[in-house]
């Protein structure tokens, strides 16, 4: 498959009660162009790049909030 492939990697903290991700300064992203095979640096991103990061990036932060308790209820 062709393109560009666009992916952000967090922290998920996991204990016996909970489970939980991290905060967003600790996201860290990786851009890479499939058709050439090589990573794509953010000083090489064109507009097109930088509004399709800004846009995932801006759909990412409105879910992190994310807590799962364990136990009965929660997660097995």
């Amino acid at each position: 498959m062709e393109g560009l492939e666009l992916t952000f990697k967090q922290k998920v903290i996991e204990s016996k009660f909970y489970k939980s991700i991290t905060f967003t300064s600790q996201i860290k992203h990786e851009t890479f162009c499939k058709t050439c095979n090589t990573d794509i640096y953010p000083v090489q991103w064109t507009d097109d790049i930088e509004r399709v990061f800004e846009y995932q990036k801006k759909h990412l932060h409105q879910n992190l909030h994310l807590l799962f308790l364990r136990g009965r209820h929660g997660l097995p």
